[in-house]
């Protein structure tokens, strides 16, 4: 039986390491999105703060 284990053992491990790069990569993207916001956000911050100070 201990055979059969190690057998799917790197099976396996191959497949959460595939699992793993893809959330990784979804992980970047969702960095990439949030700066994006965040950018934006500042950006209507500064716009907010502008048409505060008009008259």
């Amino acid at each position: 039986m201990l055979f059969g284990r190690n057998n799917t053992l790197s099976i396996r491990k191959q497949m959460m390491l595939k699992h793993k790069e893809k959330v990784e990569k979804n992980l970047r993207q969702t960095y990439v999105y949030l700066e994006q916001i965040h950018y934006k956000l500042a950006f209507y911050d500064l716009q907010e703060k502008e048409l505060n100070m008009l008259p």
